[in-house]
């Protein structure tokens, strides 16, 4: 059985180098590095769960399924089965669409509150493999209790717990009943601290559990600031529940919950299992490399055992993603408090106006280009992202319309952006466009009741030869396939801004004497995933030539924005998705494939890759593990 890692030995390590650098800066005391190993295959999850019990057997185990196909069961026999309301059937015991299962064996009690209003919480820092022998195994567990980056560790979250506590507990309560004490389990010996205290009259246990979530054993210290690191180093995909807690509230006040960890998390698109570490100054990062692979080894073989029903227990661990170096990521930086949604629109006067033959047959609405699709996803972005007061798009029209009367007709295109704010607040700018900026051609995009032909690509692109394509560059950085702020028009811009800055595009360029500068700056940026998988471009999405007639975009999994040209032109069977990796990239465009951007401010459009002045094949690509091939 195959695990694939978010991140390779190579990553990991490199990673906790820079980690080792931020603690010499005073950033961070103690930082909780994690990564995640996926398969798409997936173990019958009772069997799986059953079977960490017996191999791994712990003190805060637990086994949650949430599952529709199961939910509607009653209802869907009731159902005729080609009802569209009937619930799509799974195999036994799999998992049903939108069904999702947590085998976690967890040794780690994050918080209990019983009733008579007594917290506990039991941090585990420090981990050592058990020994092949009695007399082995015992010096492993003294010499755990001594190793003086174990403590360092434990200590400092102890204090960290300590504090947490403090906000919630009576004064003077808070006590340390037993430091560091070794608690052994079938694989490893953990170095656990018991830390206790009184609940103060006014709190209760949500308040408790408030007060010191997340677990301080799975960010580091100080937990805020050390968070933002980790959302850096861990390239901003959520750990989902791992690390969090799972457990119980009681109606007499009572609560136990553990720490999310040694846990597998199965659902229609396989199973996953996270593990990591707390990087400390003392940290040697190949020792915490072994770390990772000895919490992530019980629960891989689990699921590996279940796979071949008990013959073996036997998995790889391979490497998909990029590494990147984090000294080439942004630094982690706080939240923006004024985040707006925005559309950028072109709008010509003389297109679309009402009562204009062909007003709605040529994608021109009151002389906006594709109007009540940037409005709809304007109003479907801002709801997403939690903007209150949402207009509705007609509401957003009248906006519009009542601008448009007060600008000049002499200018017959122009760049229109509206503008959400988080309270709900509507700005509209416009500015003109400069002759020859526009698009030379715009799609013909019928509006009717019956299916138009197929739209011919070649019929879209500007008659300038390969020579005069807009030139970019390929992005040194890979953008993450899960980050949340690549699908929606926001002003939190900096995967782009970073990209462009990288690029030079927006520095400006010095010229002497008056003469012409000898290399032009590149017109955007070609990006790709921490797969090596083509996306898109910094202002557009993009198409490659498939060699047969066609054409493919990279799919919205990729990670890129869901561009409304983009639609329109599956819509019309001009584009196709499919996987386009850099290898295949480069290779199309030495056998002399085209390559196209698109957006509905600039239509369609040649770009051109300069392959020899970045020289991909041995600097990005040498730098990549090969995707999965698609079928260009």
């Amino acid at each position: 059985m195959q695990f694939v890692s978010d991140r390779g030995r190579e990553h990991y390590l490199s990673d906790i180098r820079a980690i080792g650098d931020f603690l010499a800066a005073g950033e961070s005391y103690e930082v909780c590095l994690t990564t995640t190993f996926r398969s798409p295959e997936c173990p019958p999850p009772l069997d799986l769960y059953r079977r960490l019990r017996r191999t791994n057997p712990t003190p805060h185990a637990a086994y949650l399924r949430f599952d529709p196909r199961r939910l509607c069961a009653q209802a869907q026999a009731q159902t005729p089965s080609d009802s569209p309301t009937s619930v799509p059937a799974a195999p036994a015991d799999g998992i049903g669409p939108g069904g999702v299962v947590i085998c976690c064996s967890s040794p780690e009690r994050f918080m209990r509150v019983d009733r008579s209003r007594a917290v506990e919480c039991k941090p585990i820092k420090g981990t050592a493999a058990r020994g092949a022998t009695p007399a082995e195994d015992a010096a492993v567990a003294i010499a755990l209790r001594t190793d003086e980056k174990s403590i360092a560790e434990n200590l400092m979250i102890v204090d960290l717990i300590r504090n947490d506590l403090g906000r919630v507990c009576a004064a003077g309560s808070v006590s340390v009943p037993k430091l560091m004490h070794i608690e052994t389990f079938q694989t490893v010996h953990q170095l656990v601290t018991t830390v206790c205290g009184q609940l103060d009259p006014r709190e209760d246990a949500i308040s408790a559990v408030a007060a010191a979530f997340p677990p301080g054993s799975m960010t580091g210290a100080p937990k805020a600031r050390t968070m933002r690191l980790i959302d850096d180093l861990e390239l901003q995909i959520p750990r989902g529940v791992y690390s969090g807690a799972l457990g119980f509230f009681s109606v007499d006040g009572s609560a136990d919950l553990n720490v999310v960890i040694r846990a597998a998390f199965l659902d229609t698109h396989g199973v996953s299992v996270a593990a990591g570490g707390a990087i400390v100054a003392l940290s040697k990062a190949q020792d915490e490399w072994e770390e990772v692979l000895l919490k992530a080894r019980p629960v891989m073989s689990a699921i590996a055992a279940c796979m071949s029903a008990g013959t073996s227990d036997a998995y790889e661990i391979v490497t998909r993603r990029t590494p990147r170096p984090l000294h080439e990521r942004p630094l982690a930086q706080p939240t923006s408090t004024s985040l707006d949604v925005f559309e950028t629109m072109l709008y010509a006067p003389t297109l679309g106006s009402e009562g204009a033959a062909g007003a709605r047959a040529n994608g021109f609405e009151h002389g906006f280009y594709l109007l009540p699709m940037h409005l709809a996803r304007l109003v479907r972005s801002s709801a997403a992202l939690g903007v209150t007061c949402v207009p509705p798009p007609a509401r957003l029209l009248e906006h519009l319309l009542e601008a448009a009367k007060r600008w000049p007709a002499s200018d017959p295109l122009s760049r229109v952006r509206l503008s959400l704010s988080t309270n709900g607040e509507c700005r509209i700018e416009r500015w003109p466009m400069p002759a020859g900026s526009g698009p030379s051609r715009l799609p013909n995009l019928p509006r009717g009741l019956r299916p138009a032909p197929p739209l011919a690509m070649e019929a879209l692109l500007d008659t300038h030869d390969a020579e005069e394509a807009r030139r970019v560059v390929l992005d040194v950085c890979p953008v993450h396939s899960c980050d949340p702020s690549l699908v929606h028009k926001t002003s939190a811009r900096h995967v782009y801004d970073a990209a462009r800055a990288r690029a030079g595009i927006d520095k400006p360029i010095a010229v002497a004497d008056g003469r012409a500068p000898t290399v032009a700056k590149p017109f955007d940026v070609l990006l790709y995933n921490e797969a090596g998988e083509l996306t898109e471009c910094c202002i557009a999405n993009v198409a490659l030539e498939d060699g047969r007639g066609g054409w493919a975009t990279p799919p919205l999994e990729c990670g890129l924005l869901p561009g409304l040209l983009r639609a329109e032109l599956l819509m019309a069977k001009a584009l196709y998705e499919a996987v386009v990796t850099l290898d295949e990239l480069v290779a199309a465009l030495r056998d002399g494939r085209r390559l196209v951007a698109f957006n509905s401010l600039r239509g369609v459009y040649l770009i051109r890759l300069d392959l020899q002045s970045q020289m991909l094949d041995r600097k990005v690509l040498g730098s990549l593990q090969p995707a999965t091939p698609s079928k260009l």
